[in-house]
């Protein structure tokens, strides 16, 4: 489709909405085979019982994040040199899904007689899939923002989130009831979750690869920079804008969330003795309140803008990580799992939007791939260092440490202006 600017100014008023509800559905079953195989309840529980340690367990909720950040940078130039981002996005969604239907087969096969093997599969599984969604990173979110008016991005986001929400509370009584029922013994409950997140991935692409591409720009204006020249531009570009370094210093603030995300299962399992039937309460719990926030923070995302949201999601993993401070009890952890599900939607929904409008177009990839990459390196820092701190001290200092990170995530958002979308 060559570039046209009525043609494209007629998409924004109404050719967008079929991309508006395919989009919502791809991403409502990618987060519905995502979260229903947990990272943050049914992924340690697995890997607990498979005798990983602290280590091995701080670094899943790291890899995602990291593998996710890294190779943006790598790639950005060349999303930004792409007329058509989508033919390039298709194959890297296909090479994402496939990890999880591997393990999914290898897990009753290996099960018990191969556990460390189990352990090494799920983590190269797991690191694989979320490079290549690194790799697409910049593409996906140059595709949503080409083909979406801006003032409809927020609502987007948030519809994406609670379809996928509504679809995972259903899969969250489901794995309520795995858990709970005694025939269904290790490893065919976790088979059977993982089975499901397979299946609901591949049913995700299948709405993704409806979406249609217009053409925003014309085809001259998309110039290529050969990898090196463009690699030494970044530090000028970060250098040059203020709020571009504002927001990434609230995101690695923010992004000590990985702790919470690694470590509070585990305090529940190791301290509070939870058993499985709370496990799948904790799922459950956890649905409702990413289904809440969706529904809220779509709206105030377009109302209150997502700095202030942003600065809500930071005061949700603050109070994920207070409650289990102060009490040990399963009621008092359903309520830690349900603020956890909210700062981890709210931080879904509006990081990267905040991003987005605050960038050029041109230069859109670039912007959204360097707030995520300087991140990459804390995440490493704060799984190995909180590991280490829960061998050595206990759970109490790193939760505290993270708590004052996201203190310091609300007090730097405090100073940054409402970014508006670029021309």
């Amino acid at each position: 489709m060559e570039y046209c600017e009525r043609t494209y100014e007629n998409y924004l008023k109404d050719g967008y909405k079929r991309n508006y509800f395919v989009n919502i559905f791809d991403v409502g079953f990618y987060s519905f085979g995502i979260n229903i195989a947990s990272r943050e309840v049914i992924v340690p529980a697995l890997l607990i019982y498979l005798g990983a340690g602290n280590v091995v367990l701080s670094l899943i909720p790291s890899l995602m994040l990291i593998g996710s950040t890294l190779p943006q940078l790598l790639f950005s130039s060349k999303v930004e040199g792409m007329p058509r981002v989508f033919p390039f996005l298709r194959i890297i969604c296909i090479l994402q899904r496939i990890p999880w239907l591997l393990f999914a087969i290898a897990l009753p096969l290996l099960a018990d007689r191969h556990n460390n093997a189990l352990i090494a599969l799920f983590i190269l599984s797991s690191l694989f899939s979320w490079i290549m969604a690194g790799i697409g990173k910049p593409a996906w979110s140059e595709l949503m923002a080409k083909s979406m008016p801006s003032h409809k991005l927020g609502p987007l986001f948030s519809h994406m989130a609670l379809i996928g929400s509504a679809c995972t509370i259903a899969g969250s009584f489901l794995v309520g009831y795995i858990m709970k029922n005694d025939a269904l013994v290790f490893p065919y409950n976790y088979t059977i979750i993982f089975g499901l997140s397979a299946m609901m991935l591949w049913f995700s692409f299948f709405f993704f690869n409806l979406n249609r591409e217009p053409a925003s720009r014309p085809a001259h204006d998309y110039q290529h920079t050969d990898l090196r020249t463009y690699l030494a531009s970044l530090p000028q570009i970060f250098k040059n804008d203020s709020d571009l370094k504002r927001i990434t210093l609230a995101r690695i603030l923010g992004q000590s969330n990985t702790i919470a995300l690694a470590f509070l299962m585990v305090y529940a399992i190791k301290v509070a003795a939870c058993s499985n039937a709370d496990i799948g309460r904790f799922v459950i719990l956890g649905t409702i309140g990413a289904t809440v926030t969706s529904i809220a923070f779509g709206h105030l995302s377009a109302r209150i803008g997502a700095r202030k949201c942003l600065m809500l999601s930071a005061l949700f993993c603050i109070l994920t990580l207070t409650i289990p401070l102060l009490s040990i009890s399963i009621a008092a952890l359903s309520v830690a799992f349900i603020f956890q599900a909210m700062n981890k939607t709210s931080q879904q929904i509006c990081s990267d939007l905040l991003v987005i409008n605050h960038a050029g177009s041109k230069k859109r990839p670039t912007h959204i791939a360097l707030a995520g990459t300087l991140s990459a390196p804390f995440l490493i820092l704060y799984a190995l260092g909180a590991a280490a701190l829960v061998e050595f001290t206990g759970f109490t200092l790193p939760f505290l440490i993270a708590i004052l990170c996201n203190i310091g995530a609300i007090l730097v958002l405090l100073k940054l202006p409402e970014p508006t979308k670029h021309s």
